[in-house]
């Protein structure tokens, strides 16, 4: 199951907001009122949404214009989360999220809801932060 966000424009070059998303204590600033439990060390972080899902996330792999974070938590479902800059004009980037999820089909119809709104809240933060 493929997720996207939204995509956002935020008033900072995508160099900075690449950046800016490699460091794992940033994503707490991206976390909608709704989850809560955060914890990160640096290398993973973690916390619990709506529902008491608890995501834990590591970073996995980056290029220049995306940084993947690979869930080490498998229920209910094992997915990886990227974030997307792609550079849009004078100083300005737009930014997503992708989640790739591996999970069953009828677990997923109930999920994509849940996760697509989570995402989309996260991008929202994302632009809200860097603004």
């Amino acid at each position: 199951m493929k997720l996207e966000s939204q995509e956002v424009k935020i008033p900072k070059n995508a160099e900075f907001t690449l950046n800016y998303l490699h460091d794992l204590h940033h994503l707490e600033k991206f976390l909608p009122d709704d989850c809560f439990n955060w914890q990160c060390d640096g290398i993973s972080c973690s916390f619990e949404t709506k529902g008491n899902i608890k995501i834990i996330l590591q970073k996995d792999h980056s290029d220049d214009q995306s940084v993947s974070y690979k869930s080490l938590s498998t229920h209910p479902m094992s997915f990886t989360l990227k974030g997307k800059v792609s550079e849009d004009s004078d100083n300005t980037c737009k930014v997503k999220f992708e989640m790739n999820a591996t999970i069953n089909p009828i677990v997923g119809t109930m999920m994509k809801p849940v996760f697509t709104d989570l995402i989309n809240k996260m991008v929202n933060r994302w632009a809200g932060v860097m603004n």
